[in-house]
């Protein structure tokens, strides 16, 4: 099978759901708030159990493989006891959390809980062993059916038939199944293999901070301000969350190099790459402002249900187009480097300003969700973009004067835009807004596209200078 088809299937995969319940949950917000709002909390809960109780993450299961020097599955055969036993004590601890700050009950939240570890457990294995046999055809067709099924039960209870519960546990159970049918038996008949205890712990306190640096935010909203504001603000985060999976799956297959004793020869090749992807998303993130500011100004009616979702878009968007994926460069720069207590010392620190901020505002009755996505960003931001002097220590990547007077006038354009729409009301800083982020496409798409056409006129020195120093 070809790369791309492999690529697409992957895409399909980790996409769709996320994909689909975006739109869902804007249709829903809309039409029934109420609904809305139960839909986001059981995700909420939901996730807590994916993310939290099923401990490791799909590519942390392939790591220890390797590492152990076996198969995926015999390494998901040896955790199996440690994720379904540490698995459900999690899941009665999150229930715990979440039936105190949301409307659920402890059945309601435990049942949610324990179904997201379930299937983040299936789903983590699944991946696994389809990434080791290069066959993602299994995974796309999985995602396919459960969302189908997603889908169909979710209509029927924005009709009054079921409730949304159903629809989430039918989409957990048809994956979880379908992982048990495929690879059962070969995960049944697998012989246990010793894995290290201090890695597996590692890889779960990564995967339990990055959890916490991504919902955060949308706990204290629901548990701070209501069920239909954690709707809101997932909805007008969902942007900037697709744009950061696209930079991850664009920059990422580049980026893991870093630490290869060729990178010297690779990086300038890398970092022209890593910019092209930037300009690529930046102009989507750009445009997106620019469509939603537009429709905000021409079809107020239309877009007055989503006002406090866009105005978490038009923040993060801001933000994401200036120094967000900047820091995110470098951010993932170290962590691929293998300087990984860093970033989690600094992710552990930006968790506690902004909670402790958000609990100031809340108990002084300010708390909203603009004030929660401009903390977010800010201190999100500033760590990131402070971890630049240690990557430029240990020269892995350079800065070039262009494009760090690219990143300073994107910033400048995009946020001082924003801070006028935020300190004024009325028509004109939407059309500030919108007049911007217009600038800031154009400029990122004329970049690209001269970035384009000089690597298609320029030959790959680097690679040509690599082969004959090989020879």
């Amino acid at each position: 099978m070809r790369l791309n088809e492999r690529g697409l299937q992957n895409g399909l995969w980790l996409g769709l759901k996320p994909a689909v319940q975006f739109l869902a949950g804007a249709t829903l917000l809309r039409q029934n708030p109420a609904l809305a709002a139960e839909f986001y909390t059981l995700i909420l809960l939901w996730t807590a159990g994916y993310e939290v109780c099923a401990l490791l993450a799909d590519r942390q299961i392939v790591v220890l493989a390797n590492q152990a020097r076996s198969q995926p599955l015999v390494a998901f055969r040896s955790l199996l006891p440690l994720l379904l036993g540490v698995g459900a004590a999690l899941a009665a601890a999150c229930a715990v959390v979440g039936s105190s700050v949301t409307e659920a009950t402890f059945a309601e939240a435990f049942a949610m809980c324990t179904l997201g570890a379930v299937a983040g457990v299936a789903e983590g294995g699944f991946w696994a062993a389809a990434a080791d046999a290069g066959r993602f055809r299994s995974l796309a067709g999985a995602r396919l059916l459960s969302t189908v099924a997603f889908l169909a039960l979710l209509v029927a209870a924005a009709k009054g038939v079921g409730n949304v519960a159903w629809a989430l546990g039918a989409e957990s159970a048809i994956v979880t199944i379908l992982f048990a049918m495929l690879h059962g038996r070969e995960i049944a008949t697998a012989k246990p293999v010793r894995l290290p205890a201090v890695r597996v712990f590692g890889f779960y306190l990564v995967k339990g901070v990055s959890y916490l640096n991504r919902f955060v935010e949308s706990w204290w909203a629901v548990g701070g301000l209501s069920g239909v504001a954690l709707a809101a603000f997932r909805v007008g985060l969902a942007p900037k969350s697709f744009l950061m999976m696209a930079f991850t799956a664009l920059v990422q297959p580049t980026l893991f190099r870093v630490s290869a004793r060729d990178w010297s020869e690779r990086r300038g090749t890398a970092q022209r790459e890593v910019v092209l992807a930037a300009d690529l998303l930046i102009v989507l993130a750009s445009g997106t402002v620019v469509f939603t500011t537009a429709a905000a100004l021409l079809l107020p009616g239309l877009v007055e249900p989503y006002m406090s979702a866009l105005g978490v878009t038009w923040v993060s968007l801001a933000f994401f187009c200036g120094p967000g994926w900047f820091g995110m460069l470098a951010s993932s720069l170290l962590t691929n480097w293998g300087a990984i207590r860093l970033p989690i010392l600094a992710t552990v620190g930006g968790l506690a300003l902004r909670s402790g901020a958000y609990g100031l505002l809340l108990w002084g009755d300010r708390l909203s969700l603009l004030q929660m996505a401009l903390i977010a960003e800010v201190v999100t931001a500033a760590a990131q973009n402070a971890f630049w002097r240690r990557v430029l220590s240990t020269r892995i990547w350079t800065i070039e004067a262009r494009v760090g007077y690219r990143v300073l006038g994107r910033s400048c354009l995009a946020l001082g835009a924003l801070l006028f729409w935020l300190t004024n009301e009325g028509i004109l800083p939407l059309v500030v807004l919108c007049i911007a982020h217009a600038l800031v496409a154009a400029e990122a798409a004329i970049e690209g596209l001269a970035s384009v056409q000089s690597s298609r006129r320029t030959p790959r020195t680097e690679s040509t200078r690599s082969r004959s120093s090989s020879e």
